[in-house]
């Protein structure tokens, strides 16, 4: 009996001890369970933070490298053709580079751009390359002698002449524009002035086909005029009448000019303010190129501009007072000291150093 007794005890412990044994490995299994599932867990985050972080140095990178198109672009169009430019900004936090190479780079068109942006963190460069093709074409594309706003006059004896003349003034053969355009429904001509255009000599009173009313509105800024971005002419810009003769120049007037006196020069002149008053007055001599002015006021005597005339002033404008001469010119306006490039294709690449 007692042996029995004992038999049983001894059993008895033996069964608690294999029972306390599964439980205890129970246990152990599901806290490994609980540590590799935590472990994964915080892996799989730290993992797609770090991606996220990546992704967000490249897409700075890729601004860096968008950036170096962009001033690549601005220079070409100063006609600036050299092969190689590199720059720094700042995006966001992280200070950017970029490198751009241009070939050929003629300043012919079809130049190819290949700009590589970099973004440095920690020791590590994330780097995005684009390259672009582009198309070079006139930074302005005349439709008429001269375009205004608002209601459109013509007053003395000027002549408006939009069919096309050479850079001397001598007419090429070719129909060209319309003399004047405007905005508004209305042109009027006075006195004894003369306009022709698209092919038909200047007349009093004017061919109606040499003329536009109803035309496509002016954009109120220079850059619109240009297709060009806000600001892209701020360079340019000055509150002082320049020396003349200017030649080939960019000049960007904030201010009035009275008392204008070509005196030979060539190039752009834009005259305007952020009221949309500047005026150029009384104007003389001789200029090659593309006038933008909020308003003009007597084009007078002996002036002779050749190329193109947009009259932003949306009250109207009076060209005249005198025998003066507007002849449009693609020859010149063609070789205006600004062009525009277009992006005619889009290559993007990814270069990460991880």
């Amino acid at each position: 009996m007692k042996t029995l007794m004992r038999s049983i005890s001894v059993t008895k412990r033996t069964d608690d001890s294999q029972g306390e044994g599964i439980i205890l490995v129970s246990f152990l299994l599901l806290l490994m369970a609980l540590v590799i599932g935590v472990s994964s867990f915080y892996a799989f985050a730290a993992a797609d933070y770090f991606a996220s972080l990546r992704n967000e140095y490249n897409h700075q990178a890729f601004y860096a490298a968008e950036a170096g198109i962009d001033q690549k672009i601005v220079e070409l169009s100063k006609k600036n053709t050299a092969a190689n430019m590199s720059g720094t900004l700042s995006t966001g936090q992280y200070q950017g580079t970029y490198q751009v190479t241009c070939a050929p780079c003629t300043g012919t068109g079809n130049e190819t751009l290949t700009s590589t942006g970099t973004i440095a963190v920690n020791g590590f460069n994330y780097s995005r390359t684009v390259r672009v093709t582009l198309k070079k074409s006139s930074i302005f594309n005349a439709t008429s002698s001269v375009a205004i706003s608002g209601v459109a006059s013509t007053s003395g004896s000027v002549t408006i002449d939009g069919r096309d003349h050479d850079t001397n003034g001598n007419l090429t053969g070719g129909p060209g524009v319309y003399g004047i355009s405007t905005s508004s429904s209305t042109f009027n001509q006075g006195g004894s002035s003369q306009v022709g255009g698209n092919g038909i000599a200047p007349a009093n009173p004017a061919a109606p086909v040499t003329y536009q009313v109803n035309a496509p509105a002016i954009p109120a800024t220079p850059e619109g005029v240009l297709g060009l971005g806000a600001g892209a002419l701020d360079a340019y810009k000055t509150s002082t009448p320049p020396a003349t003769p200017f030649t080939n120049q960019i000049i960007y007037l904030t201010a009035s000019w009275d008392g204008v006196d070509f005196n030979g020069s060539s190039g752009v002149l834009i005259c305007h303010n952020s009221a949309g008053n500047a005026f150029l007055k009384n104007i003389h001599g001789s200029f090659k190129g593309l006038i933008i002015a909020d308003d003009l006021i007597h084009v007078n005597g002996n002036a002779e501009l050749i190329g193109a005339i947009v009259g932003m002033k949306t009250s109207g404008v009076t060209i005249g007072n005198g025998s003066a001469e507007v002849k449009y010119s693609s020859q010149v306006l063609s070789a205006l000291p600004i062009v525009r490039y277009t992006v005619t294709s889009w290559e993007d690449s990814r270069n990460d150093s991880l």
